[in-house]
């Protein structure tokens, strides 16, 4: 019996573009659909949290700041009685440089 002969056609692929599409706010949350999963998806973005993370730091010194002005007396106590805290850290390193040292003699 005789071989057929089979004709492979080929099938042209569409070039695909390397540029990405910018996406409306609208069209991201249609695509994932609901804003909990939108949240969901920004608080797993490693960026997002350094984003957010710096904008409250900002915010929180904005305000010690605005209370340093506005509360000089607490600011007063704290320069006071900084050099007793100081000293009492020295302390308490020196006194543990010493615990080591009398430990790694025996």
């Amino acid at each position: 019996m005789p071989r057929r002969s089979v004709q492979k056609t080929s099938i042209s692929k569409p070039v695909r573009s390397n540029r990405r599409k910018i996406l409306s706010s609208e069209a991201v949350i249609a695509r994932s659909g609901s804003y909990r999963n939108v949240l969901r998806n920004l608080s797993k973005n490693s960026t997002t949290k350094y984003v957010l993370g710096g904008i409250v730091g900002i915010l929180l010194v904005r305000y010690a700041v605005k209370y340093y002005q506005e509360h000089p007396e607490i600011s007063d106590f704290f320069r006071e009685n900084f050099d007793t805290i100081e000293g009492r850290l020295r302390q308490y390193r020196h006194d543990l440089t010493a615990d080591t040292s009398t430990m790694s003699r025996h």
